[in-house]
């Protein structure tokens, strides 16, 4: 499975898109395809995004 493959299913995915980080988020994924990733490395991409954009509002709280 490959990135397209897996972007179309991801949970994770669609949370990001239609989250505060939408914009940046769009962009990032928008790449992913033609770097040719696999399934899991997609994912953990995709996981390690939704960290660091969460870690400002983490650290104020």
């Amino acid at each position: 499975m490959n990135a397209s493959d897996y972007l179309k299913r991801s949970a994770l995915y669609r949370t990001l898109i239609h989250g505060p980080y939408r914009g940046f988020a769009r962009v990032y994924v928008a790449k992913m395809p033609s770097e040719g990733l696999g399934r899991q490395c997609t994912w953990r991409s995709l996981s390690m995004f939704r960290d660091l954009m969460d870690w400002p509002r983490r650290q104020r709280t």
